[in-house]
């Protein structure tokens, strides 16, 4: 079963809904624009979140996502009101723009996700942290661009490429917990003031590579988390 394309757009009057049983596809624009729809029971048959099905959903602030969604497309929550969502352990996919312009201050990333989309949390000018969990392996050009007031970001050791302009205007950006100990090469972080924000990395070993590397080099703080064991070994020698 699925809720069809288009099946409550621009229902200016909708302030809340139950979605069967049963229903395991939210198809492309159904609550397109429903600006005064402020809650969503979703059922726990749900896998598949289409093409803007929640774009324009102002007054939206919280929705509780089933474990069993795998899939959310592009732009399905862009200019949405939402600020809090879980998402679920079973998610692949977050597509391009997914939640661009909305209100969301807190994101953690699972792991069962393999990349992150181009743009999928741009202008969310209230984000302020972010957790990617192990097993992410790309995040999209531009993902968390413009982010005004993000501050804390963790990069698990899984993930082996950055997009360009990641973290474009993230101005506020204080801490970032990086779980390689190899620095990830062609990253841009031209806007990011170098001097306040932080590099934490996992033992003295990894300090020294990103002090040498280009894109990394440049932070003033770069701070080992422990000692690397070999040096730990040698002192105890």
């Amino acid at each position: 079963k699925e809720l069809k394309p288009n099946t409550f757009q621009d229902c200016f009057s909708l302030v809340s809904l139950n979605i069967p049983d049963g229903v395991t596809r939210i198809d492309s624009c159904a609550f397109l624009d429903c600006k005064e729809l402020t809650k969503v029971s979703l059922p726990t048959s749900l896998v598949w979140i289409g093409y803007r099905a929640f774009s324009g959903c102002t007054n939206l602030s919280d929705i509780n996502l089933p474990h069993g969604v795998k899939s959310i497309s592009n732009e399905a929550f862009t200019l949405s009101g939402l600020r809090n969502i879980e998402l679920p352990h079973n998610l692949k996919s977050i597509g391009y723009r997914a939640f661009a312009l909305s209100d969301l201050t807190k994101v953690k990333v699972p792991g069962s996700v393999k990349k992150i989309g181009s743009n999928a949390f741009i202008d969310c000018t209230w984000l302020k942290e972010v957790e990617i969990e192990e097993g992410v392996k790309e995040i999209g050009d531009s993902a968390f661009a413009s982010c005004w007031l993000l501050r804390r970001l963790s990069i698990p050791a899984s993930v082996e490429k950055i997009g360009e302009n990641m973290l474009k205007k993230c101005t506020s950006m204080k801490a970032i917990t990086c779980y390689n100990a190899t620095p990830l090469a062609g990253v841009d972080f031209r806007d990011l003031n170098k001097s306040i924000c932080e590099i934490s990395v996992p033992d003295t070993d990894a300090a020294a590579k990103y002090r040498d590397a280009d894109g990394w080099k440049e932070f003033k703080n770069i701070k080992a988390r422990q000692v690397a064991k070999k040096t730990a070994a040698a002192k105890k020698k």
